[in-house]
């Protein structure tokens, strides 16, 4: 880790430590309906006397082979046209590793528009199946936006450190390893762009954008973005049904509220809001399928809402 992440990730903030979304969001909480996750992102960015400069969605990590709309197409769909229409044109992503060999790529396909296995083997190599259609449509949209990526996540050295290692999803050190490495590195590209006093959104884990508390103090950026821009900040979680459901109960505590299954809409979503903390709930996903690692999959189909 280079001298300005290991300055950057002491100046940061301490954050107290919680498992419970009351804790977490409290009982207090608005709940409101609204047509779109853009919608919720354009009530936020254009509030009488708005200065919102950061934005961080949050979303929960798919684990298993379920044919849904996933967080990140949402956000792409939804949001990312609303943010270019609120003048943000900078987005970090922890999904896209920050490294020099993934930077060249990345170059490649905005002068192409060509990306895929082949043509950013770097890029793909620490993405699973899971999220690679969303990933692919994601640069997509922000090249047709002209929105700029910067990259957030590990390192291909650390994502062989960490994520890639085969008993990853088991092993809590690492899992906290890596998510310490991500605060890092979305910290070092967060106190670029402030700089600049651009507006900025991030897309990442629930768990790195909390302003409260977390269950994993270690990995967060809430608090410290809470410290530096003060109401400027604002978290948005996103909360898909299927993605929810497939985690754990720990998750669901941690996550939604009691009682969030009658919450979920028929269509547009469902907003709750405590102060600059949003979680917003998403429609169910039509004719969910369980799919295997065939082709039919990778060809990135669409699922339906």
């Amino acid at each position: 880790m280079s001298l300005i992440q290991t300055a950057l990730i002491e100046h940061t903030a301490t954050i107290g430590y919680c498992w419970d979304f009351s804790e977490r969001i409290g009982d207090d909480y608005e709940i409101t309906s609204n047509k779109s996750l853009g919608s919720v992102v354009n009530n936020v960015l254009k509030l009488k006397n708005s200065k919102v400069q950061v934005i961080y969605f949050g979303e929960l990590h798919k684990l298993n082979l379920q044919d849904y709309r996933i967080e990140l197409e949402r956000f792409t769909e939804e949001a990312l046209p609303a943010l270019k229409a609120n003048n943000v044109n900078d987005v970090i992503v922890e999904f896209i590793p920050d490294d020099p060999e993934v930077e060249v790529e990345l170059r490649l396909f905005y002068e192409t528009g060509e990306i895929s296995r082949e043509t950013a083997p770097k890029l793909f190599s620490t993405i699973n199946q899971f999220i690679y259609c969303a990933i692919i449509e994601f640069l997509k949209k922000t090249k047709e936006l002209g929105i700029r990526v910067h990259a957030g996540g590990l390192s291909l050295a650390e994502a062989q450190e960490t994520i890639l290692q085969p008993d990853f999803l088991d092993d809590a050190d690492l899992q906290i390893k890596a998510g310490d490495y991500i605060k890092g590195h979305t910290q070092k590209k967060i106190e670029e762009l402030k700089i600049t006093g651009k507006k900025i959104a991030i897309y990442g884990g629930m768990l790195h954008n909390d302003i409260k508390c977390t269950p994993y103090p270690a990995t967060n950026l809430g608090a410290y973005l809470k410290n530096e821009f003060g109401n400027k900040y604002v978290e948005i979680d996103l909360l898909v049904p299927e993605t929810l459901q497939e985690n754990d109960k720990l998750d669901q505590i941690y996550a939604a509220p009691k009682g969030w299954k009658k919450l979920i809409p028929k269509k547009g979503v469902m907003t709750l809001r405590k102060g600059n903390s949003f979680i917003v709930i998403f429609p169910r996903t039509k004719d969910v399928k369980i799919l295997d690692t065939s082709d039919d999959f990778l060809k990135c189909q669409p699922a339906a809402f």
